[in-house]
């Protein structure tokens, strides 16, 4: 038995699939063949393009899909990202869904896999409880040794696109998009360079940073005022050479009624961050990378193996020599005694989340068609693009996080494991903090009655 399936994203399409152990020599003959000897019958084009279209029509009214939409329409026309990237009818075959149309679409479909589905455009990655080298000989005498190298030095690596999805016109203005559902939020976006190795690890512990939840937070101080029902910062859409950085906010009705205030909190707290000393950022850092280790240290067993091998294909583009890095970001840490770098490249990146470079996305369920909406062309949401007011913008980059005395940085956490050697029991209820005491079975009878019996 087995199972199998693909996804195609902005940068690639993948396929995978996961069977027994003793039957991987000949799963990989077929998946190999899938690419080698294709059939696609032109019978199945027409019926994928109906479940394409049903698909389409389906997400409608989706909100996920509608801002998805929208962000597409505000692009870069030149950026390949502007796109529409669902498909329907009228899309693939046109408006008549005659048999021409039907045929042409059969020959484009051939003409792309032969101009793309060569080796150079590949990567593999097999998991199997067989040795490295009998995984090797079998992928070797597989199909996937087969398929075909590109004739030419177009056809071998995808272009490369070197311009930001959306235009610098939008930088500094508000897009408001009306929802379908009573959904409120708000993101602040910045677009950034895609970063590796040390600055990548630096851009994840300052979304850890800004995103945290700690007492004195702004996650702690909106929601205290009842302005927000969750946080969320980091990189929301991401690619080989851009990516866009978001601050999102999931609104209450109070907090779209005092929106302005959350954005100043929320400016005020990224500004908090930006001052932040060296030694703070350090600790903060140091924090971070204990805990991923630990987790990767003594991780379970991958729950998902289609999962893992899916993201190790998509990591070999990136990182062909060791496609485990980019999961595991710590290893690029230096040592807990190093980490002033790591400081230094966590405060740069921090300091790039200005008023002055970002764009405003908000979901507001009230707006009306006289508020000079336009409409997107797929899905048909509504939306409108204006300008940020100088004065507000001015006042969000004057901004004094001493104004707002109850916003703090993290507090050093005592919980992150330094020690786990184990310890000794000789002694009745170890107690190993000021609030936890650990009793073993047979001293049940010497333990308070606060101490929870488990069953044997």
């Amino acid at each position: 038995g087995g199972r199998s399936n693909a996804f195609t994203a902005d940068e690639e399409t993948n396929y995978y699939l996961s069977v027994n152990y003793d039957a991987i020599e000949e799963a990989l003959h077929r998946l190999g063949e899938f690419f080698t000897a294709p059939e696609m019958r032109r019978d199945c084009v027409e019926r994928e393009v109906d479940a394409v279209n049903s698909e389409y029509e389906m997400s409608l009214n989706d909100d996920g899909w509608r801002i998805l939409s929208v962000m597409k329409a505000i692009a870069d026309a030149e950026h390949p990202f502007s796109k529409f990237n669902c498909g329907n009818l009228q899309t693939l075959v046109g408006s008549t869904q005659n048999a021409e149309n039907y045929d042409a679409l059969h020959e484009t479909l051939w003409q792309w896999h032969k101009r793309y589905y060569t080796a150079e455009r590949f990567r593999l990655c097999v998991v199997s409880r067989q040795s490295l080298q009998e995984i090797e000989s079998m992928v070797r005498n597989s199909p996937f040794a087969n398929i075909r190298r590109a004739s030419s030095v177009i056809e071998k690596k995808p272009a490369k696109i070197n311009v930001f999805p959306w235009p610098a016109s939008l930088v500094q203005k508000r897009v408001e998009i009306v929802p379908v559902r009573e959904l409120r939020s708000a993101q602040i976006a910045w677009q950034r360079q895609t970063s590796k190795g040390l600055d990548r690890l630096a851009e994840v512990i300052s979304s850890h940073i800004v995103g945290h939840e700690d007492v004195g937070s702004l996650y702690f101080e909106l929601k205290r005022r009842g302005f927000i029902e969750a946080l969320s910062f980091g990189s929301a859409m991401r690619w080989r050479d851009s990516q866009l950085v978001e601050l999102g906010l999931e609104l209450t009705r109070l907090g779209e009624e005092e929106i302005d205030h959350v954005y100043t909190m929320s400016f005020a707290w990224l500004q908090l961050c930006q001052d932040a000393d060296l030694s703070t950022l350090e600790r903060l850092a140091r924090d971070w990378c204990r805990v991923q280790q630990l987790k990767f240290e003594y991780q379970e067993r991958e729950a998902s193996p289609e999962s893992f091998v899916s993201a190790m294909a998509e990591n070999l583009w990136d990182f062909p020599d060791q496609p485990l890095i980019e999961p595991q970001l710590f290893i690029f840490a230096p040592p807990e005694d190093d980490t002033y770098v790591l400081a230094r490249a966590v405060r740069n990146v921090l300091q790039s989340y200005t008023p002055q470079d970002c764009f405003l996305i908000q979901m507001r369920p009230g707006l009306n068609d006289d508020c000079g909406l336009t409409t997107e062309f797929f899905y048909g949401a509504k939306y409108r693009v204006t300008q940020i007011e100088n004065d507000r913008l001015h006042s969000w980059k004057q901004v004094n996080s001493l104004d707002f005395t109850n916003l703090r940085l993290p507090r050093p956490n005592a919980f992150v494991a330094s020690d786990l050697g184990l310890r000794s029991f000789s002694a009745k209820g170890l107690k190993f903090h000021e609030h936890n005491q650990l009793w073993r079975r047979y001293d049940y009878g010497d333990a308070p009655i606060s101490v929870t019996r488990s069953p044997k």
